[in-house]
């Protein structure tokens, strides 16, 4: 598939309070974005990763310097703009038939990816809720995605992971949408159920194990995912 990935990683990751982007957060003994990046290599080893920093972006640009098929772009607006901005910056960097937008803060596994060699349309990733989560949440309407909202305490099976595939043509236009949004009261979900609300609307996939870090708890839960696993020291 010709995908060109696009990770956000422009916040502060201000809940975690540890003056790191969480991308930057080393769990169970490595960073998340290594992480993020081995799993992508394993299931699209030839396509162009583009991360879009924020908050400290020159340790991002340090760590990333000299990584094959990696780059980073600075969003220097990230606290004003928020996700939103990010996205619209973002529109011009994408040159591939499809896209790949994964969140910065997400955990994931390459088989969580396995999906995409058979993906023939836009999909939403979706995962298990797990406890104590105040979650954005993906509500199934058969096999299309009905709405992406926001639920207190959710816990239930349709979790939005953050992982979505879009044609370039459909990223481009949700990135343009987004700068209406442009804003930190805005999220990214209240871009996508505009621009999908007289469309036809994404498939979603469910996958396990997909784990957004927002979160001291989210945090535990990562290292215990991972140990549970022999991932860590």
């Amino acid at each position: 598939m010709d995908v060109e990935v696009v990770i956000y990683c422009a916040g502060k990751g201000n809940r975690l309070a540890r003056g790191l982007p969480k991308a930057l957060m080393p769990l169970a003994g490595r960073l998340l974005i290594d992480r993020q990046l081995e799993a992508l290599r394993a299931v699209l080893p030839d396509s162009r990763i583009c991360v879009m920093g924020g908050f400290r972006c020159a340790d991002l640009q340090d760590h990333l310097r000299g990584v094959p098929g990696v780059r980073v772009v600075h969003n220097p607006f990230y606290e004003l703009g928020g996700i939103n901005g990010t996205a619209w910056l973002s529109r011009r960097e994408v040159t591939c038939a499809n896209v790949l937008r994964v969140h910065g803060d997400v955990l994931f596994a390459d088989s969580a990816l396995r999906w995409l060699d058979a993906a023939e349309a836009t999909t939403v990733l979706v995962t298990g809720g797990r406890a104590r989560k105040q979650a954005l949440v993906a509500f199934p309407d058969g096999p299309r995605v009905e709405a992406i909202g926001f639920a207190a305490d959710y816990a239930g099976p349709c979790e939005w992971a953050g992982i979505e595939l879009y044609t370039r043509d459909e990223y481009r236009q949700i990135a343009e949408l987004a700068a209406q949004y442009v804003d930190p009261r805005w999220y990214l979900f209240d871009v996508l159920n505009e621009f999908y609300a007289t469309r036809t609307r994404p498939l979603w996939n469910s996958e396990p194990d997909v784990l957004e870090i927002d979160t001291p708890d989210d945090f535990r839960d990562a290292e215990l995912l991972l140990r549970g696993k022999g991932d860590g020291e």
